[in-house]
């Protein structure tokens, strides 16, 4: 049983890392010329980038405002810890979004959306496109782990 346990982990890793083994073949195999900017070209990039910075900390003061209102509602709905870890639980019950409102999860994806194709538009590099698209993410992303921490501690538990 471990031996088995031992391969899907093999497994996973594999799997895990052959999008990132790819994305580094495709750097080096494939040629791209960078084109060379002068200063008052690159000047010019300032709006765009001030503007999509303002985006970004836009989503991250909606994913930590609505973070706090339904925080509040968990804690008046005398939802605790030891609530959750009752034996009708199922274990992936920890696992997906719980402190962030869906309304807040889709305008986060049309503004990725929208800056990933917006850099891809100014012709950036696969990484910064991946980089911008990610980025409106991170908000999100902290406020889950610190709802899920004041939720259930350190680790999701489902034992019993």
């Amino acid at each position: 049983m471990k031996r088995l346990h031992i391969r899907w982990l093999v497994l996973l890793a594999l799997l895990l890392c052959s999008p990132f083994a790819f994305i580094a073949y495709l750097t080096i195999a494939v040629p791209v010329d960078i084109p060379e900017h002068m200063r008052d070209e690159a000047a010019r990039y300032w709006p765009a980038a001030l503007a999509a910075g303002a985006i970004v900390l836009a989503a991250a003061l909606l994913a930590f405002r609505s973070r706090g209102a339904a925080g509040a509602a968990l804690r008046n709905a005398g939802d605790t810890p030891a609530a959750v870890g009752a034996p009708g639980l199922r274990p992936s019950a920890a696992v997906g979004v719980q402190s962030t409102p869906l309304l807040v999860i889709a305008a986060v994806a049309a503004i990725s959306w929208a800056l990933a194709t917006m850099a891809a538009m100014h012709g950036m590099p696969l990484w910064a496109i991946v980089l911008v698209a990610l980025l409106p993410w991170l908000p999100v992303l902290v406020a889950e782990t610190i709802g899920k921490y004041q939720r259930y501690g350190v680790y999701p538990s489902s034992s019993r």
